[in-house]
């Protein structure tokens, strides 16, 4: 609980007006003798506290107050959150005050609304809008916020039907103080940038801007243990979104709702309240706009009232309801709902949603350091182990620098039981006192044995020792054939052997060959002139011949794949059936030819395979699909003799488009996939 400076200074004051008398009885000196102590003869020592040192008391009291009342945060109540607009608020409304000093807040937003005569009578339609926001407070009382926006309506009258509205931008900034306990005010100035009517560019004519007075107050700082907030806003937004209407042209009143075209100014009044409770704060807002100096010729339009004639039910009234969630420390959640008020429609005036759904979710950043008080608990001290040192041994090949598994670690100048490497080549040491010295003997089947020396340094802890073998003569073979796919040899094939060593060879007059390497684990290749290389994986045992045969397919006609610096660019898109994951069989050839570019390229590491898709569905199955895409050409890729640890599947949906997704060309072009070289 917060004690409160203004409550200990009264204390203080009701204090000093105390009548004498009460004063005596409570074992205080009387205030006459505090001014005008009498005369004594006793040593000065025995004097009552002079006035000053009761001043001295007050102060010390009022700064112990003050240090009381600069209590942090309850951690569990729900951090700052942001609105549609990009800066701190409810759902429409802004609240007077910003986030922390120091501290930056990064949200996603959407809203989605669907329904039968919404703009007109009989129709269908259907609303999403996308909100990226950002704000800043680099230093008290001051804040900077951005929105990129996206919104796409659909609806059954629409020519056409979906309208996208991409990349509307808007600025804004925010100054604030708290005037009183509990009561903060402050002012922002907004500019909204919407793109031109119907395509995607900024339209700087259609600019608007908004000035707005902000006042907030928060009744828990006025009355301990009552939590709730109230926000006024009141604003006035000159509105130029007309001017991104070509010259003679007339917006329908789809139109204006997809794009979100006024004619009008608008007076803006907002009222909201909000209950801080631990994880979750729930929220109420009531917001009017109120159409001004319209445009020339704005009540010209058929069928529709002027705002003038239609009054206040025409005048865009929105209530708002929906909660935060603060479910772990940074990450905020927002789920709300629009309800529109408006009765009706009148000329020059976007529609007013009958309801809306908003959700998204925000993330605070907060660089600054924070200072953790652990409490911890001392134990009697038992006996104190003598410090050791370990060696952490890594063992790889000489020429690879492979792992090498299985290596036999033996310590000849002790005890000690050997031990072997694991699959990442590693060993860790017995302990060993700093400054001595450790003798290893290393053996592998496959490789000549090495002894290695390592004296410890004076540190505790753990010390790297690297040590390199080299293979010994222990090899084994690989034989097989190649031959095209009636049977027949195929003069001039070889076979690229890449793994521990790198070999190539001839296969011979019968198409056959035999090539010696040393035992590891390799990726080989069979190429012809004139055929498209395959590739497959194969592991050499010591002392054993591995049998792998080939089958080459002729290169076609047309060339369809090409390495081009670290990518692979295939000329056909990759076909599936329509809404699967399954290939098409005109695609086979295609994937082949990338088979080929991969394997006839064992520089290659690995190969990002993505997969993407246009807007048309939602955005959780475009992932899904994409992603089952990319897996199918993998497997593909894999069945042709690819190894598949060069191979990464990865579905991006439709997040990462060619074109904007406004026609069948442009969607047809963003259904694709990509070959994209990693690493080499």
């Amino acid at each position: 609980m917060k004690i409160r400076r203004p409550v200990l200074n009264s204390a203080l004051a009701i204090l000093t007006m105390l009548p004498v008398s009460a004063l005596a009885q409570s074992g205080l000196p009387p205030a006459d003798a505090l001014e005008a102590p009498p005369a004594t003869t006793q040593p000065v020592e025995a004097v009552e506290p002079a006035p000053s040192d009761v001043a001295v008391e007050a102060d010390a009291a009022t700064t112990q107050d003050e240090d009381i009342e600069e209590t942090t945060r309850d951690e569990r109540l729900v951090a700052a959150m942001l609105n549609l607009d990009g800066t701190v608020g409810l759902q429409h409304l802004a609240a007077a005050w910003g986030g922390e000093e120091g501290t930056y807040r990064i949200a996603l937003l959407g809203q989605y609304s669907t329904g039968t005569d919404v703009i007109r009578f009989n129709d269908e339609n259907t609303f999403f809008g996308g909100n990226l926001l950002f704000e800043a407070s680099p230093i008290n009382y001051f804040s900077l916020n951005a929105k990129l926006h996206t919104r796409s309506n659909i609806n059954t009258f629409g020519r056409p039907e979906a309208m996208l509205s991409q990349g509307d931008f808007s600025l804004g900034v925010k100054g604030y103080y708290p005037v009183a306990n509990g009561v903060t005010l402050g002012g922002d100035l907004g500019f909204f940038l919407p793109t031109n009517f119907g395509t995607t560019g900024l339209s700087f004519d259609g600019m608007s801007v908004r000035p707005r007075l902000l006042a907030s107050f928060a009744f828990g700082e006025m009355s301990e243990g009552f939590d709730l907030n109230m926000h006024f806003n009141i604003g006035y937004k000159v509105d130029r979104s007309e001017n991104t209407v070509p010259t003679g042209v007339v917006p329908t009143r789809i139109e204006r709702f997809a794009y979100s075209i006024s004619a009008y100014d608008a007076l803006e009044l907002g009222l909201g309240f909000e209950y801080e409770l631990p994880y979750v704060t729930p929220f109420a807002e009531w917001n009017l706009s109120v159409p001004v100096n319209g445009a020339d010729g704005v009540c010209d339009q058929a069928n529709l009232p002027c705002v003038g004639d239609a009054g206040f039910a025409s005048f865009p009234n929105v209530l708002a309801l929906g909660v935060k969630v603060q479910p772990i420390e940074n990450l905020g959640l927002h789920l709300g709902m629009d309800i529109g008020l408006t009765g009706d429609d009148a000329a020059a005036l976007p529609a007013t949603l009958p309801w809306q759904a908003v959700f998204g979710l925000q993330w605070t950043i907060d660089p600054r350091p924070k200072i953790e008080y652990v409490e911890k608990e001392v134990e009697k001290a038992g006996p104190t182990l003598a410090p050791e040192s370990f060696v952490a041994g890594i063992v790889t090949d000489r020429e690879s620098a492979l792992p090498i598994e299985g290596a036999i670690v033996r310590y000849p100048m002790g005890n000690e039981t050997a031990q072997v490497t694991d699959a990442n080549g590693q060993f860790k040491s017995y302990g060993y006192a700093p400054g001595s010295t450790v003798r290893f003997s290393i053996s592998h089947p496959d490789y000549e044995a090495i002894d290695v020396d390592r004296t410890l340094p004076q540190e505790v802890g753990e010390h790297e020792l690297r040590v390199q073998m080299k293979a010994s003569m222990v090899a084994g073979n690989v034989a097989g054939s190649i031959k095209d796919e009636q049977g027949a040899v195929i003069f001039g094939a070889t076979i690229t052997m890449t793994g521990p060593e790198s070999k190539t060879a001839e296969a011979d007059a019968s198409g056959n060959f035999k090539v010696g390497v040393k035992a590891g684990q390799y990726s080989a290749s069979a190429s012809a002139p004139g055929y498209l290389t395959k590739a497959r994986d194969v592991t050499v045992v010591a002392q054993k011949t591995a049998d792998l045969s080939f089958v080459l397919k002729p290169e076609p006609k047309e060339s369809l794949a090409e390495l081009k610096g670290d990518k692979i660019e295939i000329m056909q898109t990759v076909q599936f059936e329509t809404g699967k994951d399954t290939i098409l069989s005109k695609s086979f050839s295609l994937l082949e030819q990338v088979t080929s570019v991969v394997a006839s390229n064992p520089g290659i590491k690995q190969v990002l395979i993505g997969g993407h898709t246009d807007d048309v569905g939602s955005d959780d199955f475009n992932l899904e699909l994409s992603q089952k895409r990319a897996e199918a050409v993998r497997q593909f890729l894999i069945d042709q003799g690819i190894s598949p640890s060069k191979l990464v599947a990865k579905g991006f949906g439709e997040t990462q488009p060619l074109l904007p997704n406004t026609s069948s060309r442009n969607r047809s072009n963003n259904r694709r996939v990509e070959f994209k070289v990693t690493d080499r």
